[in-house]
């Protein structure tokens, strides 16, 4: 019976220490965002909005974004034409409101999980969709390749057959989708430009039934 009496009063000493730090660790950020929180890839963590809003604000002014894309490692254009407007404002409430939103149980659920787990907002960004496609377009337009498709070729008599060659496609919607994620964050993006290959490889089988025929 002592024994039981005993582990009920660890037991309850460890819950009150617990409750007392989490209360603790709840009333240090009261006004803070949470560890372990970053826009952008600057850290806010420990940081109360309005410190938060200058310092990715100096950020993006001293290092400037700049998106330059590349083909097979050699650079081919750089995007500056498209205007881009970011809202750093609005990422620095979604950073403060992590562990502050929901049921109690929610808010305490997401602030043991961001002790543990680095949580990163990415910054609104507002351009030309319209433009911005008609760039890729223009794009696809300079880089795609068709495919050259091996063929019969027959020469004193003997048929061989001509290699063709591969052709190439830009993927527009994984482009698409690369660009504005890196419109989204400070300093020069270099991206390689996301392509598909077309194969011109020839099946053998069907050459050897055709030079057969």
């Amino acid at each position: 019976m002592n024994r039981f009496k005993n582990f009920i009063g660890i037991l309850g000493i460890i819950f009150l220490a617990i409750l007392a730090a989490y209360g603790g660790y709840r009333l240090a950020f009261r006004n803070l965002i949470f560890p372990k929180v970053a826009i952008a890839g600057i850290w806010v963590g420990g940081m109360d909005k309005e410190t938060a809003l200058k310092l990715v604000e100096n950020y993006f002014a001293a290092s400037p974004n700049k998106v330059i894309l590349r083909n097979d490692g050699k650079e081919i254009t750089s995007i500056e034409k498209i205007k881009v407007e970011r809202n750093f404002g609005w990422a620095v409430e979604q950073a403060y409101g992590i562990g502050r939103s929901g049921n109690i149980l929610t808010q305490i659920a997401e602030q043991t999980k961001v002790l543990f787990a680095a949580r990163e907002i990415a910054v609104p960004i507002n351009y030309d969709a319209d433009e911005l496609a008609g760039y890729v377009d223009q794009l696809a337009i300079e880089t795609d390749r068709d495919p050259i498709w091996p063929k019969l070729v027959k020469k004193n008599g003997v048929i061989t057959v001509s290699p063709g060659s591969d052709g190439i496609k830009i993927n527009k919607i994984q482009l698409i989708k690369t660009i504005i994620e890196g419109w989204g964050k400070p300093e020069t993006q270099l991206i390689e430009v996301p392509t598909d290959k077309i194969s011109a490889k020839e099946d053998v089988q069907l050459v050897t039934n055709a030079i057969q025929a």
